[in-house]
């Protein structure tokens, strides 16, 4: 008969399957959340259904008696401690199944455990979403001035305890409802997520922003979304669970040692007589941003809601793409520093004053930079043309460049000082700054969401067939990818770039005293650093670039090219790496 069933036949019955479906969903939310919360329209849904549906009174008797059973439903695949723990309660609610029994039946059924292990079974995601929903009329009866206190012992054996969870329903319910939650409502409304909106957070930060949007709208159904996030965060506790309380602290101390560093270097440039990098503002307006970050680890929030695994891992995230990444190659440079220190550390080496593996910092340093085109503007430079490829990298055209160069060759062959502030000059340069999406693969995928050169190496020729063109085999491929990125880059990501940058400010100072250039740079009162930049490049650079004996030739009564490259080892040799490497590791407390 499907020939002659009309158009508009066909369409009501998709709008009344439509219809059909919402109502099963309205009426699982209303068993979802606690019969107290005030957007629970128990009292209402099967009423507005049939006046909708235009539902007689016999029908909807029949509905209620279906809004019943899936209230018993509920109650077998989710169930609450206190449902568990009166057992009469489920007994009774299962005696209304034909041919009962005094055994209970198995839970999350509606998930086949077998085929999904993480989310269904005793690691029922129903579960959670059930928990989340009952939770939400707790925010909603909780004014945002007033800390929630949970009662404990609700929802499991209080206190929770690391190290007897086998299970992630029943075993980790009370540390969620009476710990995690209560904890990101405060994060929420009176921590950071409450006082910024933070970039690139619905990138980085997508579990928090969910959480956020779950307390600012506690009348709204608990998204799949947000579900799944905290199943993943309770899994990963599950994961962890004999090494939990001990992995906290390992966290939080990793954490904390980013920001110990930042103190310490700027301690340090408090001290340095020849920096103006206080000064600078994209020194200080980026150290203020990156500073504000700490706030995601302060210490009024309970150690199990911020740094489980998950939670833990989303910090770092931010802390390390946003904070150290985006704002730290803004820092590390802003003076000039990087690039004068890779440009003579390059320069050293190709002259073969500083061997290989002989300053390992700045090996490191350099090979994280090595592809930056704000460092190098193209491939790494060869004698005869470090000094125009400097300039070149520094803001000047070819020509120009070039210009440059031929006076400083000049100025070597003659071992005449030049020295030219102009102010034309300076005002007229334009400095590259540093991408971080050029330098990190992974942040070049997070930021830019390029995916476009991806190659999949994760599937099977079987799977990539059946797989191939669905949303969900993209996401895994692309996951799978920054993942590969992020284990390749490890060193990078791992380098505290502020700190490299205050380190290496540090360098430069300490160098021209070293060098004698302070009788050239005195006189130029507010353009010394603009005179330091010429002279290395005109001079320090022009030495190792154009000198017949580069180690030997003297400039200001120093044979440069020695002292250079024996400060260099000892200023670089006496860092201890991990003052300069912020995610390292620690000991696990027992």
């Amino acid at each position: 008969h499907g020939d002659s069933t009309s158009s508009s036949e066909l369409e009501h019955g998709r709008g009344l399957k439509k219809e059909i479906a919402i109502f099963l969903g309205d009426c699982l939310e209303c068993h979802f959340r606690s019969r107290s919360d005030s957007f629970n329209k128990s009292d209402t849904v099967i009423k507005d259904f049939c006046t909708r549906l235009k539902i007689n009174e016999s029908g909807a008797s029949e509905i209620q008696k279906m809004f019943k059973g899936i209230e018993i439903l509920v109650m077998f695949e989710a169930p609450m401690y206190p449902e568990v723990k009166t057992t009469r309660t489920m007994y009774n609610a299962q005696s209304k199944f034909p041919g009962h029994t005094s055994v209970l039946p198995p839970g999350s059924s509606w998930l086949a455990t077998e085929n999904m292990p993480n989310i269904g079974g005793d690691r029922s995601i129903i579960h959670t979403l059930r928990l989340l929903q009952k939770f939400s009329a707790t925010i909603t009866d909780t004014p945002d001035d007033i800390q929630i206190e949970p009662k404990r012992g609700s929802y499991g054996p209080t206190p929770w305890r690391a190290g007897h969870t086998q299970k992630i329903r029943g075993d980790l319910d009370e540390l969620f409802m009476s710990d995690i939650l209560p904890q990101w409502v405060l994060m929420c409304r009176n921590g950071i997520m409450g006082k910024a909106e933070l970039p690139r957070e619905n990138n980085i930060l997508a579990l928090f922003v969910l959480m956020r949007q779950f307390v600012n709208t506690p009348g709204s159904p608990v998204s799949f979304s947000l579900a799944f996030g905290m199943h993943a965060m309770l899994t990963s506790i599950l994961e962890t669970d004999k090494i939990f309380n001990g992995s906290l602290d390992v966290y939080e101390r990793v954490f904390n040692n980013y920001f110990d560093q930042l103190e310490s270097v700027s301690n340090v440039l408090k001290q340095e007589p020849d920096t103006e990098i206080l000064k600078n503002k994209t020194w200080t307006q980026n150290m203020t941003m990156v500073a504000f970050l700490k706030n995601f680890g302060l210490d009024v929030f309970n150690k199990r809601a911020l740094w489980n695994p998950l939670c833990a891992g989303t910090t770092f995230s931010i802390l390390c793409f946003f904070g150290n990444l985006e704002a730290g190659c803004a820092m590390i440079d802003c003076q000039v520093q990087l690039r004068m220190t890779l440009h003579l550390f390059h320069a050293l080496k190709i002259n073969g004053i500083i061997e290989e593996g002989q300053v390992p910092i700045l090996d490191w340093i350099h090979n994280c930079f090595k592809k930056s085109r704000g460092v190098w503007e193209g491939p790494l430079p060869r004698r005869g043309e470090l000094v125009q490829r400097f300039w070149i990298c520094f803001g000047l055209n070819v020509t120009d460049a070039k210009k440059m160069a031929d006076r400083s060759k000049l100025s070597v062959q003659r071992r005449k000082v030049f020295v030219d502030t102009h102010e034309e000059d300076w005002e007229t340069r334009r400095i590259k700054p540093i991408d971080p999406a050029a330098i990190a693969k992974c942040y070049h995928r997070i930021r830019n969401h390029d995916f476009h050169d991806v190659v999949d190496k994760y599937h099977s020729d079987d799977q990539r067939r059946r797989m191939k063109g669905t949303e969900i085999y993209s996401c895994a491929v692309r996951a799978h990818d920054i993942l590969d990125a992020i284990d390749d880059e490890q060193q990078l990501l791992a380098l505290n770039l502020p700190v490299c940058g205050g380190m290496m400010e540090q360098f430069v100072c300490s160098l021209g005293r070293m060098l004698n250039w302070g009788p050239i740079l005195d006189p130029l009162d507010d353009h010394k650093r603009q005179g330091y930049v010429m002279v290395f490049a005109q001079h320090l650079l022009g030495i190792l670039d154009f000198a017949d004996d580069p180690l030997t030739h003297d400039f200001q009564s120093a044979p440069v090219g020695e002292w250079s490259a024996k400060f260099m080892s000892s200023f670089f040799n006496n860092l201890d790496p991990p003052n300069v490497a912020w995610f390292q590791s620690f000991e696990r407390n027992a």
